[in-house]
């Protein structure tokens, strides 16, 4: 049996003790944390291969919050979620990308050294890239960035079909994913053509300012909550400049976009 380095977090002095010791006597290296801050640092130093942690660490929940924590520092290491309620895995089901195995308090010590032994893959957060997410969901990000907009009353007043509404939406995604692509986060002259497009469309549709305004407003939502709720799939390492390529590229698009309605206005101007 490998040895493995373990950390045991746990607000019940007892417990620490005893499954250190059952843990260190079957050759394992323990450290222990009486609350979610002493936890947080030693993994954060020590970069355990498991942590065991009691899902309320001091407060309730501390425990899902101490796993989160720990898999954004060490995606690696295989947290195991303890807990005295009688149900531990259903209870937690909603919660399980937070961490690896469940562990009843209480249990025999063979299923401690068994959830120990028992390597998980130690996958979360995932290595999958942003923009491969977004364009196999494409289509489903249209579909509800339409019916977002549908559910605007200011928006649905304007008398347009789903394809005249959605006619161009898809390049402006399109550029955006395009964007997510290149390392540097580079602007791209396809990304200011389609949202000149954008904007200028929207004028001769019968757009009024606060309108655009609230309709990029939904495009952003959507694909920040994307990024959001896709977490635990991509590649931790990048999440943050994956953030803040987003929002330049939206930005960029809205500037971009605000030309073409502008400029939509100018030429409209000039004809009279």
């Amino acid at each position: 049996m490998e040895a493995r380095s373990i950390l045991v977090a746990d607000d019940d002095p007892a417990t620490v003790e005893l499954n250190a010791e059952i843990l260190r006597h079957a050759g394992h290296r323990v450290i222990t944390a009486h609350t979610i801050e002493d936890a947080l640092r030693l993994a954060q130093l020590e970069k355990p291969d498991v942590v065991i942690t009691d899902l309320n660490l001091g407060r309730a929940n501390d425990g899902l919050v101490l796993a989160g924590l720990v898999k954004r520092i060490s995606p690696a290491t295989q947290v195991i979620m303890s807990s005295g309620a009688p149900d531990l895995e259903h209870a937690l089901r909603d919660f399980q990308k937070e961490f690896d195995a469940t562990l009843p308090k209480g249990s025999h010590p063979r299923e401690l050294l068994e959830r120990v032994n028992a390597k998980t893959p130690g996958e979360r957060p995932g290595n999958k890239s942003f923009f491969d997410l977004l364009e196999r969901g494409r289509e489903n990000i249209l579909e509800e960035w339409h019916q977002m907009v549908e559910s605007d009353p200011h928006l649905v007043s304007l008398p347009l079909s789903k394809q005249e509404r959605m006619d161009h939406v898809g390049e402006l995604l399109d550029a955006i994913i395009e964007r997510l692509r290149i390392r540097d986060c580079p602007r791209l002259g396809l990304e200011a053509e389609a949202a000149e497009k954008h904007g200028s469309v929207r004028r001769h549709q019968g757009y009024s300012l606060h309108a655009w305004l609230a309709e990029t407003t939904v495009f952003r939502r959507i694909l920040i909550d994307r990024l959001r709720r896709a977490y635990w799939e991509i590649d931790a390492s990048q999440f943050i400049s994956t953030l803040q390529c987003l929002n330049e590229a939206l930005d960029d698009e809205n500037e971009a976009s605000m030309r073409g309605w502008v400029g939509s206005q100018d030429e409209n101007a000039a004809r009279r």
